[in-house]
């Protein structure tokens, strides 16, 4: 595939398919990418990726565009999904959630150029894996990042990112407590459909027992029917509806807080190297003005001193020159 626009093709994710490997078992998904062609007949790719690949990309979009909001990925199977993660219901509802999440990308202005997303839509499952095992790991990269932020908090940051962060935690705040809220009610309907259950049962019992008072039953029976009818649609529809909605939008919000302390790891890096490379200069002026003193009694300790002058003057230039690219990288992440 050539470099294309970003409205040139369009994406689907479909036909999940388990793999039963001898150390491993997997469910895999097809991915189609068709590309339109202008002077050419449209070209079409079809691979197949599993949930640890699309892990791979999002980890690689964040290195390659470090201030840049990478959409988020469906979560990993919490404990109770990790006992029913092969069942149809999971499975379809992780491809529709991994559509959404490639549909984000390929919509983007940059994601959707990036060579990443091209190799990912495109290369055969050989060349994919050889890519994917020479790319530094995801814990590798988290590591790095969080020595790379280790400190960064000291630094008076931006008034204006400051406020996306306080925005975006207490966002984050209160689409938790909606999602515990709706958690909460969701067990509710549970035990209420099922003492709705048990009473319906009962006045059917009830009316073998009392066949005078069939007409007056037969309606509290037809109206607890109605009744749990309704709470068990409620029921069905909360993962989707409700559920899943707030997960995705709490996964933003991490996603945000992700990009803002890259951005301020950037910010601490050049101010880091600018505060030491300004103590580099003031000690070789120091040591500088030291050298100058007369004395027979000085002479080994100026041989000393002329030794760290001349180191300092050799890395005096390598500093410069990182906080100037430290620098450039601060305005790129301010833009951004």
């Amino acid at each position: 595939m050539s470099t294309f626009d970003f409205q040139d093709y369009n994406v689907n994710v479909d036909n999940p398919q388990k793999h039963l490997d001898p150390m491993d078992t997997y469910i895999s998904f097809r991915i189609t990418t068709k590309v339109k062609q202008k002077m050419n007949e449209d070209m079409q790719y079809i691979v197949r990726r599993r949930y640890n690949d699309f892990l791979w990309l999002r980890s690689r979009l964040i290195e390659t565009f470090p201030t840049l909001v990478v959409p988020a990925l469906p979560a990993k199977h919490n404990v109770l999904e990790q006992l029913d993660r092969y069942s149809r219901s999971f499975i379809m509802a992780r491809m529709a959630m991994l559509h959404t999440y490639l549909q984000r990308l390929t919509s983007h202005p940059v994601f959707s150029c990036s060579p990443l997303l091209k190799l990912f839509l495109t290369a055969k499952s050989a060349e994919f894996m050889m890519h994917s095992k020479n790319s530094a790991g995801l814990l590798d990269r988290i590591t790095g990042s969080l020595q790379t932020l280790t400190g960064y908090r000291n630094t008076l940051l931006c008034p204006e990112f400051e406020n996306v962060r306080q925005y975006t935690n207490h966002l984050s705040a209160k689409l938790i407590v909606i999602h515990d809220v709706a958690a909460k009610i969701q067990k509710e309907r549970i035990e209420l459909a099922y003492d709705i259950e048990e009473g319906k049962r009962a006045v059917e019992n009830w009316l073998c027992l009392e066949p005078d008072l069939s007409y007056c039953l037969h309606g509290i029976r037809d109206a607890l029917v109605s009744v749990l009818g309704s709470q068990k649609h409620l029921l069905q529809i909360y993962s989707t509806n409700i559920e899943q909605p707030l997960e995705e939008y709490l996964s933003y919000t991490d996603a945000v807080k992700e990009a803002l302390n890259r951005r301020d790891a950037i910010q601490y890096n050049y101010e880091s190297s600018r505060d030491e490379t300004a103590r580099k200069r003031i000690e070789k002026e120091q040591l500088e003005i030291l050298d100058n003193t007369n004395g027979f009694g000085f002479k080994l300790w100026k041989a000393t001193n002329r030794d760290k002058i001349k180191k300092l003057q050799q890395d005096l230039p390598i500093l410069e020159s990182m906080v100037e690219d430290n620098h450039d990288k601060l305005e790129i992440a301010n833009e951004g």
